[in-house]
């Protein structure tokens, strides 16, 4: 896994924005805790009418929502 470095975003130079596609266990398992230990927020976008989705991945992201990520669909 790349590793992703929040010291060198500066607000002053832009806004950067993270985007994590596809209902996947890793959104929830790897990157939100990666993201919630820089005290950072991004988007993760889903596909709620993928077959399994309720059974393998509402929960997680109902978990990601309450913790302030941005839960698209597309």
């Amino acid at each position: 896994m790349e590793t992703i470095r929040f010291s060198k975003t500066s607000p002053h130079k832009g806004i950067v924005t993270f985007t994590w596609d596809d209902n996947s266990e890793t959104h929830y398992r790897l990157m939100a805790p990666m993201f919630n230990k820089y005290n950072s927020r991004c988007t993760f976008y889903i596909n709620p009418g993928e077959e399994g989705f309720r059974k393998y991945h509402e929960g997680g992201y109902k978990m990601l929502s309450a913790q302030g990520f941005e839960i698209g669909s597309h």
